[in-house]
């Protein structure tokens, strides 16, 4: 958590980049990265690829906003910067002090669960609360 703190102080971003990459790439993400107060992301483990969320703002998103305010944010939609569908889950980094010093969020891609449930046969219907 420190390493993560630092970085949205901003120290260490660079760093962060080569940890959050090993550790999506353990979990089986499709991505994690962090994003400051404003939604800029300042830190991602896809930095590098043509896709990577390192720059862009997913400050709209409702994910973000949801843990900016100090609770955990979900999503399911169309990712703004890949067109890929996933499911997004943010979650605030504390200050500090107390205070929201940025968001940290992972991308889990449907699409290989959707295969999976297709390869074996399965027919599958996802709904959230909203229906």
């Amino acid at each position: 958590m420190a390493t993560v703190r630092a970085a949205a102080a901003g120290r260490g971003r660079v760093a962060l980049n080569d940890r959050l990459a090993g550790f999506a790439d353990r979990a089986g993400l499709e991505a994690i990265y962090l994003m400051d107060r404003t939604g800029e992301t300042v830190a991602a483990s896809n930095a590098g690829r043509t896709t990577s969320f390192l720059g862009q703002n997913y400050g709209f998103r409702p994910y973000f906003r949801a843990a900016l305010d100090g609770d955990q944010g979900v999503f399911y939609g169309i990712g703004a910067t890949t067109l890929r569908p996933g499911y997004f889950i943010a979650a605030p980094v504390p200050g500090l002090t107390g205070d929201v010093a940025g968001v940290i969020a992972i991308k889990l891609d449907l699409g290989r669960l959707a295969e999976t449930w297709a390869d074996g046969g399965e027919r599958v219907l996802l709904a959230n609360a909203d229906g």
